[in-house]
C-alpha cells in the first residue's frame, strides 16, 4: 500500500488505494497537468494590453505585431524612404518652376582712333585715344512647360559713356552719354527632341510611380514584420506546450520506473526491466530538456522583435503570450479571383510600376534619337536717349522694336549615345514584363500550394484529434479493467504513452496548420487584416 497526495484539476485529496490503481490515476493527473491549451485551440484572452509585472511582459498577438512595427529598424527604413520618395517627386516637379535672374556689369575700354576726318590735312597729329564707360543690367523672370517650351521676359537697359582725348568729328555722330533699354519676350520650343509633354513629365511619372512603389515597398516590409512576429509568437506559445506535454512525458516515465522498482523488490520483474525504464526516463528528461530550451529560443527570438532599436539582447524581462493557440478552421479558406490577390500583393504592384516606369524611359529614350529642331521667336520694344526717363517713354512708345523667328536644326553625326540608350530601354521594358510574368506564376502557385496545405493540415489535425480521443477512451477503459482486476498494468501503462503520443501529435499537426495558415494569408496578400494598421 502507497499513501499519495496529488492535486488535480484545482482539487485536493489524500487517499489511499492499490499500488496499481493509485499510480494509474497519479499518471493520468500528471497527463491533465498538460494544461487544456494542449486540447482543441479556442478564443482569445480578454486582457490585450501589454502589462510588466514581476519583469514579464504578458503580450496578445496584436500587442507584439504593434510594438514590433514601432520598434522594428526595417519599417523605419521604409518610412524614411517613402519621404525620400516625395522629395524626389517634388525634385522632378521643381524643373518647371520659374526662374528669376538678374545680370549687372561694368566695362571700361580705351582704344586708339583712328579715321578722323581731317587727319589728311595734318599727318603729323598726334594719335587719339577713346575711353569709352559701359554700364548694363539685365533682369527678367523665365519658365520651362511640360510642353518643353522656354518662355522668358526680360529687361534690359544699356549705357555707354565716351571720352575722346582730342577733337573729332566722329564725337558728333551719336549721343553721349547714350542709354538703350530694351523690353523682351522670347520663346523657344523645340520641336522634335526634348519636346512635347511625353518626354518633358517623364522625370515627374517616373518619380510619382517611385512615390507609389515606395508605398507598396513599406506595406511589404509591414507585412513581412506582421508575418515574422506571428510565426515568432505563436511558435513560442507551441513551444511552451510542447514543454507541458514533454513534462507530462516525463512523469509518465518517472512513475513507471518506481512501479517497476517496486516490482523488482517483490520479486515480479528482473532488473532488466528497472533499466529499461531507467532508459525511458533518460530519454523522457532530454526531450524535456531540449523542449525547455526551444522555449527560451523561441522567447529570445519574440523579445528582440518587440523591443526597441538599441536595447540589449537580454532585454531584462521575460515575455509571456497571453492568447491561446489560434482556433482551427473546418474548411480552408477560399482564395478568390487571382486578380483580387494581385491587387492585395504589394510585391505584385510594384512589379507592375517596374514595367511602367520602363515603358516611361523607351518614351524618353525614343525621343533623343529624334534631332534637335528648336522654334525660336523674340519680340522687343527699344528705347535710346540719354536718359532713363527719356529712353524709357521711347521704349513704350512702340516706335521702335525688334521681333526675329529662326528655326534651328542640330543632329549629333551617328547618334550612338541615344540608340544604345534605346535598346537599352527596350532590353529592360522586356526584363520587368519577364519579372511581372513570373511572380504572376510564382504568385498563384502559392495561393495553390498554400490552400492545399491548409486543407491537408486541417485533415491531418482532424485525424490526430480523433486518436487522441481514441487514446484517452482506451486509457479509461483500461483503468476501469485494472480496477476490477480483468488486465494488467503493463497495458494501462502502454495506453498512458500512447495517449502522450498522441497528444503531441496533436500539437504537432496543430503547429502545422498554423504555419499553413500563415502561409496562405501571406499568398493571399492578407496577413495585415485584423490588425489596426494605416498605411500611408
Amino acid at each position: 500500500m502507497i499513501r499519495l497526495h496529488y492535486r488535480c484539476s484545482g482539487c485536493e485529496r489524500t487517499t489511499v488505494r492499490s499500488s496499481r490503481t493509485l499510480f494509474g490515476i497519479a499518471t493520468l493527473c500528471i497527463l491533465s497537468l498538460a494544461p487544456a491549451r494542449g486540447q482543441d485551440p479556442a478564443g482569445v484572452l480578454p486582457e490585450r494590453t501589454p502589462v510588466r509585472h514581476d519583469q514579464v511582459l504578458n503580450v496578445s498577438i496584436q500587442d507584439a505585431v504593434m510594438m514590433a512595427l514601432r520598434n522594428h529598424p526595417d519599417v523605419e527604413i521604409e518610412r524614411i524612404n517613402t519621404r525620400i520618395r516625395d522629395a524626389e517627386r517634388g525634385e522632378a516637379e521643381g524643373e518647371f518652376d520659374f526662374t528669376t535672374f538678374v545680370n549687372t556689369a561694368y566695362q571700361e575700354n580705351r582704344s586708339e582712333v583712328q579715321g578722323d576726318l581731317f587727319s589728311f590735312l595734318s599727318p603729323s597729329t598726334s594719335v587719339n585715344y577713346q575711353t569709352e564707360e559701359r554700364f548694363s543690367f539685365q533682369g527678367g523672370v523665365k519658365k520651362k512647360f511640360d510642353t518643353g517650351t522656354l518662355a522668358e521676359f526680360s529687361f534690359n537697359s544699356e549705357r555707354v559713356a565716351t571720352d575722346q582725348s582730342a577733337f573729332s568729328l566722329l564725337s558728333f555722330a551719336s549721343q553721349n552719354p547714350q542709354l538703350t533699354e530694351r523690353l523682351k519676350f522670347e520663346v523657344t520650343q523645340p520641336l522634335l527632341r526634348n519636346g512635347w509633354q511625353e518626354y518633358n513629365t517623364a522625370k515627374i511619372r517616373i518619380a510619382e510611380n517611385n512615390q507609389r512603389g515606395s508605398r507598396y515597398g513599406a506595406v511589404e516590409k509591414v507585412r513581412k514584420v506582421v508575418q515574422d512576429v506571428e510565426q515568432a509568437y505563436w511558435e513560442y506559445a507551441f513551444a511552451i506546450e510542447e514543454a507541458d506535454v514533454q513534462k507530462s512525458s516525463l512523469g509518465i516515465a518517472k512513475g513507471r520506473l518506481a512501479l517497476v522498482q517496486e516490482a523488482v523488490t517483490l520479486g515480479r520483474l528482473d532488473q532488466g526491466s528497472v533499466i529499461d525504464a531507467q532508459l525511458s526516463v533518460s530519454q523522457a528528461e532530454e526531450q524535456a530538456t531540449l523542449a525547455d530550451s526551444t522555449v527560451r529560443a523561441t522567447e529570445e527570438r519574440l523579445r528582440v522583435l518587440i523591443q526597441p532599436m538599441g536595447a540589449p539582447v537580454t532585454g531584462g524581462y521575460l515575455v509571456r503570450p497571453i492568447e491561446r493557440l489560434p482556433g482551427m478552421s473546418e474548411r480552408p479558406i477560399p482564395p478568390g479571383s487571382l486578380s483580387d490577390v494581385y491587387s492585395r500583393r504589394p510585391d505584385f504592384q510594384q512589379a507592375e510600376i517596374d514595367v511602367q516606369n520602363a515603358r516611361i524611359s523607351i518614351e524618353q529614350a525614343w525621343n533623343q534619337l529624334l534631332p534637335q529642331l528648336d522654334l525660336k521667336g523674340s519680340y522687343s520694344m527699344i528705347g535710346v536717349d540719354e536718359d532713363m526717363g527719356s529712353a524709357t517713354q521711347d521704349m513704350f512708345t512702340g516706335e521702335t522694336y525688334e521681333w526675329r523667328v529662326s528655326l534651328v536644326l542640330e543632329y549629333p553625326l551617328g547618334n550612338h549615345a541615344a540608340k544604345n540608350r534605346y535598346r537599352k530601354a527596350l532590353w529592360q521594358y522586356t526584363q520587368s514584363r519577364v519579372r511581372l510574368s513570373a511572380l504572376s506564376r510564382q504568385i498563384s502557385q502559392e495561393v495553390s500550394e498554400g490552400a492545399r496545405s491548409v486543407a491537408d493540415a486541417i485533415e491531418r489535425y482532424a485525424g490526430a484529434r480523433r486518436t487522441a480521443m481514441l487514446a484517452e477512451a482506451r486509457l479509461a477503459v483500461e483503468m476501469d479493467r485494472l480496477d476490477l482486476g480483468k488486465t494488467a498494468l503493463e497495458f494501462v501503462l502502454q495506453a498512458q504513452g500512447e495517449l502522450a503520443r498522441a497528444r503531441a501529435e496533436r500539437l504537432r499537426q496543430a503547429r502545422e496548420y498554423q504555419k499553413a495558415q500563415v502561409r496562405l494569408r501571406t499568398a493571399l496578400g492578407t496577413t495585415l487584416e485584423g490588425y489596426p494598421i494605416q498605411m500611408p
